[in-house]
């Protein structure tokens, strides 16, 4: 089964997303880029809600509106899933289309109602489009329900496959995924039957010997109920932790997302700060229009304005003066200095005295100067101090204009100021709009509650494993005991003969199934390792080599081996990208050693990973099929820093790719405005090396982008 393309319609943000996915045999590989944010868990999850219904959510998943926030209240949305696939029958082809819709009406917050959901699917044929009988099941044969965290899978749970829930969690994952991919489950409900064809028969035998064998025969069916109700609920609640684990992994990869945002807190201090900065910077504005209206007005300004005139001005005074024009003697200070009978340079002024005749004679002569020289004379004394402060002024780079350049060069810096601040307001307040109090609380009471049930659904496993123990010890005491009373017992021989054939046939399932397993398991593990050793690019020959294999026990634990045949702790000393190669490595080399076709879905497989691991890794997940071997099909939903330097591995595997973007991030991240007045998310043509109106994001230069001058929406 290879998907061909999935239409999505208002599931989260995800308005009207039609992707498209490759199905070339050489070119396995579709790349769905995206940064985070942007609407990768949402399409994760649109496809498993369209192939499984919400049962193939996380449970966490399940009690949330799937239409987006922005819907209105009270108006019924159609949420609508269609995934177009092809699958391989015979030597055949046929195509598949699967629809899957339901009506969600959105009460005010995290309120809503659901009204059923429906699944269609069809068959295409020459004639058309035929419709398909019980869907459900026929998904279900197509993907088994138990191996969906196989085929669709994100960063994170890929690495939990290896670490999460210690060794018996690990040895149930493994088991559970070869006995579900490897079809053995079918053999097994055949052993159950076998089963019950031995107890009706122990039953019958024991009712024809007497009293003792049967209360033996009731002692040991009561004991091997108990037995399979034990283990049966033993099987339950570990599936069920593993669901609240996944529940609260969810709910902390949302908190996550939203803590990325940046803390409440810390965005409203940061918002006070630049509230009181524009405020600082607003009334230094006033200030400086305030001090350009005050110069302009000053005498400054008319030398700036008119000192070429003035100087010349001037020189017409100097001339005057020079002739003796102006300036004129002042009368009052020659009258003063007659009357005390002292000139200013303290010759005595007595009465007929020559010093005196020549004052009495200057008085006369400047009595007879026009009031035109004394106005001339008045002007240059006034007028000489200001010309030596503008000349002064110019000199030290005070003067009116170079005071203008720097008031005008301090006014635009600060309206800069002003608009910059601005901006960073508007981005933080969209960044504070962005965080919901009400869903930060829900996402912690719903983490610290899945943590808590994940805590009782442990203490409850232990009591499970020692319960089963003691039950198994105690039936199998009990099966000894009925044994020898039956061989001391007159029994029909034929009864015997019939319950000891189903009990052979028990074992020899039981046997079969062992060998079955043990031998996928070598296969598997055989594949794994030099899958895992070929992508951390580890040598077990080299002495300086941390890894030396890694393998699958018949317990069905995966082991990794160091040097002197140790074994290294998963969650201390393997690291991310290691635990990440580790459990990819095993998915691919079961799937392989099954034969089986089914698309692997992986969001975000490359964080933490160093550029040599990362390229070995994506060239050993995309490689092409040769041979005989079936095509496969791998979606990778990628970051930008994710792709970066993997671009030429990409471009040779490659056969479709798309970006996704939300608008949430305009303007911070993203570079165009859409226009649009509620988040949404959208997609386009473009490649890991394109960008185009939609998806063009600040910082694309780092990525040596190229612009896509066509773009869809």
């Amino acid at each position: 089964m290879r998907f061909v393309s999935a239409n999505i319609q208002n599931f989260k943000l995800l308005k009207d997303v039609r992707l498209e996915f490759s199905v070339e045999r050489d070119r396995p590989l579709t790349v769905i880029r995206a940064a985070n944010g942007s609407g990768k868990t949402s399409v994760l999850y649109a496809l498993l809600w369209g192939l499984y219904g919400p049962q193939g959510l996380p449970s966490g998943a399940q009690e949330v509106r799937l239409t987006s926030s922005a819907a209105p209240v009270d108006v019924a949305v159609e949420i609508q899933v269609t995934v177009e696939f092809e699958r391989v029958e015979g030597v055949d082809t046929t195509a598949y289309t699967v629809i899957r819709t339901m009506l969600e009406t959105p009460k005010g917050k995290d309120l809503f109602v659901r009204g059923p959901n429906s699944l269609r699917l069809y068959r295409r044929t020459p004639a058309g489009h035929d419709p398909v009988p019980n869907p459900e099941t026929v998904i279900a044969k197509f993907l088994p329900p138990g191996l969906k965290s196989v085929f669709f899978t994100d960063g994170d749970d890929v690495q939990r496959f290896i670490s999460s829930e210690g060794t018996h969690g690990r040895q149930k994952r493994v088991h559970d995924a070869i006995k579900v991919l490897l079809g053995l489950d079918k053999m097994r409900i055949a052993g159950k039957d076998l089963e019950n064809v031995v107890a009706t028969c122990r039953k019958a035998a024991a009712s024809s010997a007497g009293a003792n064998l049967q209360a033996l025969d009731v002692k040991l069916a009561e004991l091997s109920k108990e037995l399979t109700r034990t283990d049966d609920e033993l099987t339950k609640e570990r599936d069920k932790r593993q669901k609240i684990g996944l529940d609260r992994d969810g709910a902390d990869k949302e908190l996550a997302e939203l803590k990325s945002i940046g803390d409440i807190d810390a965005i409203n201090a940061q918002i006070n700060r630049l509230e009181k900065s524009l405020g600082d910077f607003e009334n230094r504005d006033q200030a400086l229009l305030e001090e350009m209206r005050t110069a302009i007005s000053a005498q400054g300004a008319s030398w700036a304005l008119a000192g070429s005139k003035l100087l010349e001005g001037f020189g017409i005074l100097d001339k005057l003066a020079v002739r003796g024009i102006i300036p004129g003697t002042s009368l009052e200070v020659l009258v003063d200095r007659l009357h005390l009978k002292r000139c200013i340079c303290n010759a005595e002024l007595s009465d007929g005295s020559a010093a005196r005749q020549s004052v009495e004679l200057l008085l006369a002569e400047q009595r007879k100067v026009s009031a035109h020289h004394g106005h001339q004379t008045q002007i240059f004394h006034s007028a000489r101090p200001a010309r030596e402060e503008y000349l002064r002024t110019c000199e030290g780079k005070s003067d009116f204009v170079s005071q203008r350049k720097r008031q005008l060069a301090d006014f635009a810096g600060n309206r800069d100021k002003i608009k910059q601040t601005g901006a960073d307001l508007e981005v933080l307040r969209e960044k504070r709009a962005s965080i919901d109090d009400e869903q930060v609380r829900r996402l912690s009471d719903r983490r610290s509650n899945a943590q808590s049930k994940f805590t009782d659904a442990s203490e409850l496993i232990g009591k499970l494993q020692t319960q089963l123990a003691g039950f198994q010890e105690r039936h199998s005491l009990a099966k000894d005991e009925y044994e020898t009373a039956e061989k001391a017992a007159r029994v029909s021989k034929s009864l015997v003969t019939t319950r000891e054939v189903a009990d052979d046939l028990c074992k020899l399932i039981e046997r079969t199934l062992k060998v079955l397993e043990g031998e996928h398991v070598r296969q598997v593990s055989s594949r794994m390792n030099n899958m895992f050793m070929e992508i951390v690019g580890s040598d077990p020959a080299l002495s300086s080599a941390v890894f030396r294999g890694v393998k699958v026990t018949d317990g069905f634990d995966i082991v990794v081996q160091t040097a002197g045949d140790g074994q290294l702790d998963h969650d201390f000393e393997v690291n991310g990208a290691s635990k990440r190669a580790l459990t990819l490595s095993f998915i691919w080399a079961l799937m392989e050693v099954a034969g089986q076709v089914a698309p692997r879905i992986i969001d975000t497989p490359l964080g933490m990973t160093a550029e040599g691991v990362k390229t070995r890794l994506v060239d050993v997940i995309t490689r092409p099929p040769t041979g005989q071997s079936p095509p496969y099909q791998v979606v990778l939903f990628l970051t930008r820093s994710e792709i970066a330097g993997i671009e030429t591995i990409i471009d040779q595997r490659v056969g479709k790719s798309q970006t996704l973007s939300c608008n949430k991030d305009y303007p911070l991240e993203l570079v165009h405005n859409w226009h649009c007045d509620h988040p949404v998310v959208r997609v386009c043509r473009c490649s890991v090396e394109q960008f185009c109106t939609v998806c063009e994001r600040r910082y694309d230069d780092v990525h040596a982008l190229v612009e896509r001058v066509e773009q869809h929406a």
